[in-house]
């Protein structure tokens, strides 16, 4: 006689042991991961193959609600169904979610141990090159739960795995071929569930998640979490958001995908032209306050752009601008040295890249015992610091323009578009005859010098 199972018994059952799960750990779910985690259980005991989307802003509780629902169907599978169960982790390279995860379940692990002994249940834990293991070990029945953390590089290889759950991170930057053809075959011969976890991207990296996640094509379940939602049941969390807010700006591109949980998928401004007007103020220098510089090396048919600006409190004024054409750098370094010498700024930033790095030594020895001069390579993450600081410190009215500027300045910051390449943003001018982004350029790399995290020495005072 075939016995037919109780899929509606083993989900309480299974549900219930999550929640003493969550008691010996001293965590509380709130109503959003108690639905997500509800269902995660119902789709992996069922053997469905569905699609779990949980699309949820930064620090909402993802890793917590994952983890603590793959501890429970981990040990119900192998106590109580006495059956092997097998999960698969993947995040994108060289990313921190699968060591977070990793390093939850470790401190989970770490606080149920009384149970896993009382209940004859091993942990073993493997480390390898491209994997991450952790076994968990019915020892009576020789049952086991795989926990596997894999790559989801594009050139990981990966196939031939066969899972019970899939779990991806971060899956708005896994590769998407990857995720298609490697990755969910995985679960096709147990009709496993897989999870997509992660929050917007600014741009497309991963188009079926994108589709998903926003159109639902494939009719998978989905758990929308923005901050206005997680805050309502955690103040601790509410009071975080509002610091984030007041750091980067609640209009910010960043603020809006990660938090706001908005996809952000086309190019946009840096500044619109009347917020650009309310900017402008009338400033008269105070000689007591501090100046920064900041200089966009002419490359190809660009000009060098230098940019001085004046700290007062949290806000900058911008005191002026020079444009030099040509790459006579020898002439440019003499010019440039006229320009800021007579207000001797604390830090000019210039760009070193390219042809930039020898101007940075002809302003060193120029400005010797004047300014600190400091190199500034253009790598992607860099240009994702500068701009994104830019971009908080316009949208927080932080910078202020004198009103008889010239245009090109103000021309260049409105033409100036938003451009993401995964997650790093980069300011272009357009791509039309005469459009540049040298002034954007200077001014971002003066706030760099003004702003950039400086060490400061610590004293210890020893209490004897």
């Amino acid at each position: 006689m075939v016995l037919t199972r109780d899929s509606e018994r083993e989900i309480s059952e299974c549900i219930a042991l999550r929640n003493v799960l969550c008691r010996m750990v001293n965590v509380t779910f709130v109503p959003y991961q108690v639905k997500a985690s509800d269902r995660i259980i119902r789709a992996a005991l069922e053997g469905r193959f569905d699609e779990i989307v949980l699309l949820w802003a930064r620090q909402s509780g993802k890793t917590e609600t994952v983890v603590i629902t793959v501890l429970a169907l981990c040990l119900y599978y192998i106590k109580r169904l006495m059956e092997n169960f097998r999960v698969g982790i993947f995040a994108p390279a060289q990313s921190q979610s699968v060591l977070v995860t990793r390093e939850r379940l470790m401190k989970y692990f770490k606080k149920l141990r009384r149970l896993f002994d009382e209940q004859g249940v091993r942990l073993d834990l493997g480390i390898g090159r491209t994997t991450e293991l952790s076994i968990l070990t019915n020892v009576e029945e020789g049952c086991e739960a795989r926990i596997r953390a894999l790559s989801a590089d594009e050139t990981a290889h990966i196939m031939g795995e066969t899972f019970n759950l899939i779990l991806v991170e971060q899956t708005e930057e896994v590769d998407e071929s990857k995720l298609l053809k490697d990755i969910f075959p995985m679960a096709v011969a147990t009709g496993a569930p897989r999870i997509l976890s992660g929050t917007p991207s600014l741009g497309i990296c991963n188009k079926y998640f994108f589709d998903v996640s926003t159109r639902n094509p494939n009719g998978s379940y989905i758990s929308v979490v923005n901050y206005k939602v997680a805050s309502e049941y955690r103040e601790a969390y509410r009071r975080s958001v509002e610091r984030e807010k007041g750091r980067v700006g609640e209009g910010s591109d960043e603020f809006r995908t990660q938090y706001g949980v908005e996809w952000i998928i086309e190019r946009s401004r840096l500044i619109d032209r009347d917020s650009l007007i309310l900017l402008e103020e009338p400033y008269a220098s105070n000689p007591e306050s501090r100046r920064f510089g900041g200089v966009d090396v002419a490359k190809q048919v660009d000009f060098t752009v230098a940019t001085l600006i004046e700290r007062s409190g949290d806000e900058h004024h911008i005191l002026r601008w020079t444009e030099l054409q040509g790459r006579n750098y020898e002439d440019q370094a003499d010019i440039l040295k006229q320009f800021f010498a007579p207000y001797k700024p604390d830090n000019i930033c210039a760009d070193s890249t390219g042809p930039g790095d020898p101007v940075v030594d002809l302003l060193t020895n120029r400005l010797r015992r004047i300014s600190e001069v400091e190199g500034f390579p253009s790598t992607q993450k860099n240009l994702d610091t500068i701009y994104k600081r830019l971009e908080q410190e316009l949208l927080n009215g932080r910078i202020h323009y004198p009103p008889e500027e010239t245009m090109t300045d103000q021309e260049q910051m409105l033409d100036a578009e938003k451009v993401y390449e995964g997650n790093f943003l980069n300011l272009k001018a357009p791509n039309r005859r005469g459009c540049h982004d040298d002034y954007v350029s200077s001014l971002a790399l003066a706030l760099q010098a003004s702003l950039k995290p400086r060490f400061i020495p610590s004293f210890a005072i020893l209490d004897w």
